[in-house]
């Protein structure tokens, strides 16, 4: 009985974060502004290329696990070009989602830079119920056999950045689509709605060889989320070493560490702790990532970018 008490109230967890959460929640975004922003790409002086796995709640069985690649550089001398592929698992739901990306970059004084994007794609979503065990025969009739639904995706953006700043607005989904067919599904509420995404941080230099770089993220979902609040700080040592901690408002605590291996390389990983009800099951969340940039140019890259 015990055991069927933890996974019932696992499966509410599970439930309320999609209805709330809609998109994949990465600890580590900082280190991939295109995961936020399409007006991100094109923004660095390379071809950025990301691999990421996220294993949310990894004591709960079924609970989310998300991975993702993605890449984008500049093509033009002002325009720049970003590709993201994401999939994301939780339980018997499937969510497949592509993105393709477009920025426009304005030069703002002498060390402004002002970038305008856009993104266009589609989220294949898919619910499998022939894989749920049902605890009574009877079960069995509420949900059968497996449903998907396949959907186009419009956003936007706006990304300012200098050598030490950064700030950007985006709206991943123009458009407001149902993930779930409402006339066969028991869950009419699952849906995409719009996101605002704002996000800034600045980094402080304090020797040669250490910097401090403070930054928030603000996600807000109205009429369906309460607000959520990112609190960053990061520590960056010698160029290479990063140490982080992040705090998103009633929600968890974040601990974070990258590595520069060289300028075209690097890694880190992510230790995500619930502050919420879900903290009963001891379900931290773990993400691991890794970074290649191709195509630097030693001569170009006169002051390298923390963001």
């Amino acid at each position: 009985m015990k055991r069927l008490l933890l996974i019932l109230l696992a499966f509410v967890c599970i439930h309320c974060e999609m209805d709330a959460q809609q998109d994949a929640n990465y600890t580590a975004y900082m280190y991939n502004g295109l995961v936020l922003n399409p007006a991100y790409a094109g923004s660095t002086e390379a071809i950025s290329t990301m691999a990421y796995y996220r294993y949310q709640w990894a004591n709960i069985e079924s609970a989310p696990r998300t991975f993702a690649i993605s890449g984008h550089g500049r093509f033009a001398r002002n325009a720049g070009l970003g590709l993201f592929l994401e999939n994301d698992v939780i339980g018997v739901h499937n969510r497949m989602t592509l993105k393709v990306s477009y920025s426009y970059r304005i030069r703002v004084g002498q060390k402004g830079n002002l970038s305008l994007g856009i993104q266009g794609g589609f989220l294949s979503f898919s619910s499998n119920f022939q894989n749920i065990d049902f605890l009574q025969d009877e079960d069995d009739d509420l949900l059968t056999g497996s449903q998907s639904r396949f959907n186009p995706n419009f956003g936007a953006g706006i990304f300012y950045y200098t050598d030490r700043l950064y700030f950007g607005i985006a709206v991943p989904h123009l458009m407001q689509t149902e993930l779930l067919d409402p006339a066969t599904s028991i869950e009419p509420q699952s849906a995409q709605r719009h996101h605002f995404l704002m996000n800034g941080g600045i980094v402080f230099a304090t020797s040669r060889d250490f910097r401090i770089r403070p930054s928030f993220m603000l996600r807000a979902l109205p009429g369906e989320a309460p607000y959520s609040l990112d609190l960053n700080l990061n520590f960056i040592i010698r160029s290479a070493l990063t140490l982080g901690v992040s705090h998103r408002l009633e929600d968890s605590l974040s601990f974070l560490l990258s590595y520069q291996f060289n300028k075209n390389l690097k890694a880190g990983y992510a230790y995500d702790y619930p502050m919420t009800d879900i903290s009963y099951f001891k379900a931290a969340t773990h993400d691991f990532f890794i970074g290649y940039d191709f195509g630097f140019d030693n001569d170009k890259v006169l002051s390298p970018r923390f963001f």
